[in-house]
Order: structure tokens, then sequence, then C-alpha cells
């Protein structure tokens, strides 16, 4: 079997385009960014449930990605944290890993993975 990836566009222009390209599916990829909670939610209240009303029993594979972001964050707390009282938060702000599994949850035949690209 040959395979075939298909980038869709996300723009609203194409919400009745766009499912055009779902029926040969055999599983979808639906991304979100580590630096961005707001690319998770948008994963959670429109990307998934799209999927869901047109290809039901489909897997999907929820891929985090920029998690290297989220390490080199947390290396320059800790080096500034040892040469400062000051408490950097700045990770705070990113996808936990947790959130996403808790985001596959809600849905069927779904897994979760991070990469740095």
């Amino acid at each position: 079997k040959v395979l075939t990836v298909c980038d869709t566009a996300g723009e609203d222009d194409y919400n009745t385009l766009r499912p055009l390209s779902y029926p040969d599916a055999d599983v979808f990829i639906a991304c979100y960014s580590v630096e961005r909670p707001e690319s998770l939610k948008s994963l959670e209240e429109k990307w998934i449930p799209e999927i869901r009303h047109f290809c039901p029993d489909v897997p999907i594979l929820i891929v985090g990605n920029k998690k290297d972001i989220r390490n080199e964050e947390n290396q320059e707390d800790r080096k500034k944290s040892s040469t400062s009282s000051e408490n950097f938060e700045n990770h705070e702000n990113f996808v936990n890993f947790d959130d996403a599994i808790e985001c596959a949850k809600e849905f069927s035949n779904h897994r979760v993975i991070e990469c740095s690209a």
C-alpha cells in the first residue's frame, strides 16, 4: 500500500472543501504546538470534532511539536534561578504532556506523542 499524506488547509474558507480529502484516510495526524496552548484547544474544539464527524472510526495521532523549546526553557530557568532569587515561570504557559493526554482521552482511538520539529 502507498502512503499518501495530505496537508489540508485550516482556514474557515475551506471548511466545505477540506472534508473531501477525508474519506480514504487510514489515520489522521493532528498537531499542536507545545508553546501555544491555544493550538491544543483548537484540536479539542475544531479539528478532532470535525474528523470524528466525517470519519468516526479512523484513529488520530496527536503530535505535540516543539518539545525541545519546553526543555530549553526549563534549562534556562534552572540557570537563572541558580544565579538569582527570582522565580522564572516562563514554561508554565507551555502545554503539559498530561493535558494532551487528557485531550486524547476525550475521544477514542487516539495516541499522543511529542517531537522537536
